[in-house]
């Protein structure tokens, strides 16, 4: 009998050990980055946002109806670097919201897969849509995509110092699986979604000539007289939160922007490329699902009149607005509302300067105030499955205490800065059993290492699901 037969046999947990350690040598899987491109075709406008008040609202002149929103409007794409990136959603159990997962199949499993959910898509209720059926009302992959209007320093141009930041409108990125443009799916009874951008792919994520579902950045009528003329930047995150994979990418263009205050807004786009984008420090949280800030908020999807095409109000169920609800002909009228609040898109600017670069950069922890900056020497540092093995214990431990009986732990490395374990161990009476994601991050010129988790708990008979998410381990 050879030697390692003779120490195979010895027990099951050498076994496990030599999995351990044959899982090692073998390669990282291939992985997606996303590349962000500069806002196009920037424009000035207004956002009739009647996804809640539907498009037979009264004028937003009117008695009772809220002041119509200003928006900024332009085109973006991303382009999938590494292997093919592909989000699928599934039934969250709540009309309009289904759950998403980042996976590495070439077409969604038929079931939600048995790894943590990475965030939210949502079914978006169209402005203006005006074809039949209303194939603008559809899917959007939620928190893919940030977009904000940083003001320059005013050294520099920029407005007034103190002028704030402006967030885009929550609509998301509409993703479809593997064409060029926005040609997600429009059925609000989809109970799976299937959505992707080939390797090497550029896809169209918010149109130049802007769909009807397209997003915005939107400034509430209370805030213009905040956003005084001068240069600006309108500045796209892609992966902002870290949730879709091991990087984020950022681009930026600069624009002259006038009128805001007088209601009158004007954008004009300063060619070139700006060499740095103004990154906001403060980035707006993301969204938790149901229960939380919801952009559909009492939308409403079925419309019971004909819309206008020509007129002087395209998109509407009358060519001039009411100015009361009982206003013939179609009466009653809602009144107009809109989700756009200072509350939930206005933040007071803090930036930190970033070059502008073609290639994807580390993505900030989940919830992070600061985006990441690059420490001296420390970017080179890599994960392996040894330190994976180590870091998932210390987790554990934070998380659930030191007497933790029967602890296994295996890990793979997805990147060489990200991992993946798998967990079981037992604690007073209770047996549990998930998964670690485990991952390096640059914070504040620090190296830290960073962990979430979803690990099920299983005693008397019930199960418990308990899930973390990203939070840092400890600084390298």
């Amino acid at each position: 009998m050879s030697p390692l037969i003779s120490f195979l046999r010895k027990g099951r947990a050498r076994v496990a050990l030599v999995t351990a350690l044959c899982s090692l040598a073998l390669p990282a899987a291939a992985h997606a980055d996303l590349v962000q491109s500069a806002p196009a075709n920037v424009q000035a406008g207004f956002f009739d946002d009647h996804s809640v008040a539907t498009d037979n609202h009264t004028a937003w002149s009117s008695a009772g109806s809220d002041i119509e929103p200003l928006a900024i409007v332009f085109g973006s794409t991303l382009t999938s670097s590494g292997s093919a990136f592909r989000v699928c959603g599934y039934s969250s159990g709540t009309a309009g919201w289904l759950r998403s997962f980042l996976v590495n199949d070439s077409s969604c499993p038929p079931g939600a897969p048995g790894t943590a959910q990475n965030g939210w898509f949502r079914y978006i209720t169209a402005n203006h849509d005006q074809s039949t059926p209303r194939t603008f009302n559809r899917w959007h992959v939620m928190d893919l995509q940030r977009f904000a209007l940083v003001p320059l320093p005013a050294s520099a141009g920029g407005p007034p110092t103190g002028t704030p930041t402006a967030w885009d409108t929550y609509w998301g990125t509409c993703l479809d699986d593997g064409t060029q443009f926005m040609a997600c799916e429009q059925s609000a009874a989809a109970t799976t979604v299937d959505t992707s951008i080939p390797a090497g792919f550029t896809k169209t994520t918010q149109e130049q000539n802007p769909a009807p579902d397209a997003e915005r950045i939107a400034i509430p009528a209370d805030a213009r007289d905040q956003f005084g003329n001068g240069l600006y930047q309108v500045v796209a995150i892609a992966n902002p939160y870290g949730q879709y994979g091991a990087a984020r990418s950022v681009a930026c263009t600069t624009i002259s922007l006038s009128g805001v205050a007088a209601y009158a807004p004007t954008a004009t786009q300063v060619a070139g490329t700006p060499p740095t984008c103004y990154v906001p420090t403060n980035i707006p949280a993301a969204l938790t699902g149901p229960g939380g800030r919801d952009p559909m908020a009492n939308a409403a999807l079925g419309l019971q009149c004909t819309l206008q095409t020509t007129g002087s109000a395209p998109g509407h169920c009358w060519e001039t607005a009411p100015q009361t609800p009982d206003e013939a002909p179609l009466a009653p009228h809602p009144l107009a509302h809109t989700n756009v609040t200072t509350a939930n898109t206005i933040t007071p600017t803090s930036t930190s300067a970033v070059a502008q670069v073609a290639a994807a950069t580390p993505a900030p922890a989940s919830g992070a105030s600061n985006p990441p900056a690059t420490a001296s020497g420390q970017t080179s540092r890599r994960l392996t499955a040894t330190v994976s093995r180590t870091y998932a214990r210390s987790a554990l431990r934070r998380q659930f205490g030191s007497r933790l009986t029967r602890l296994r732990v295996s890990c793979r490395l997805r990147s060489s800065t990200a991992s993946t374990c798998t967990v079981s161990f037992r604690k007073s009476g209770g047996r549990y059993s998930g998964h670690l994601w485990l991952r390096y991050r640059t914070v504040n010129s620090s190296l830290r290492w960073q962990y979430r988790l979803e690990v099920k708990k299983r005693k008397s008979g019930r199960v418990q699901t308990i899930r973390r998410s990203y939070r840092t381990g400890g600084t390298l």
